[in-house]
């Protein structure tokens, strides 16, 4: 993870904050969950991650998904609050995630199809999908 102060990124002013050992899962999106200490969230190919800054190391920690959630793709998401973090699905579900658990604490159906983009709308949530 690299960081600009001016937000140039010129090759003097971008330094190298924190790295991480690669994983065999593909990532389809990534998501800053908050303003402090670089917290990340990774989503994709039947996983979901939660990244936490610890010194110069990036933490992985690996989503629940719980025993009646069917584990599958995510293709985006979105920072909703303090506590949740909203994710979209292959087939369409909405999967709501708690931050400080890590657990997945509500799916739900939106879209008949893939849900391929997501945006918070005050205290809503957007969603965007092959069906509309």
């Amino acid at each position: 993870m690299y960081y600009s102060p001016n937000g140039t990124w010129a090759e003097r002013s971008v330094s190298r904050v924190a790295s991480t050992a690669g994983s065999q899962s593909k990532v389809l999106f990534a998501l800053f969950t908050g303003p402090e200490a670089f917290p990340l969230m990774l989503g994709g190919d039947r996983t979901v991650e939660f990244l936490d800054l610890n010194g110069a190391t990036l933490v992985r920690r690996s989503g629940v998904f719980g025993r009646r959630k069917k584990i599958q793709p995510m293709l985006c998401g979105v920072d909703m609050n303090d506590t949740s973090v909203v994710c979209g699905s292959v087939t369409g579900h909405l999967y709501e995630w708690n931050k400080a658990n890590r657990r997945c604490d509500k799916q739900s159906r939106a879209h008949e199809g893939p849900v391929y983009a997501m945006s918070r709308d005050g205290t809503g949530l957007i969603t965007g999908g092959k069906d509309g």
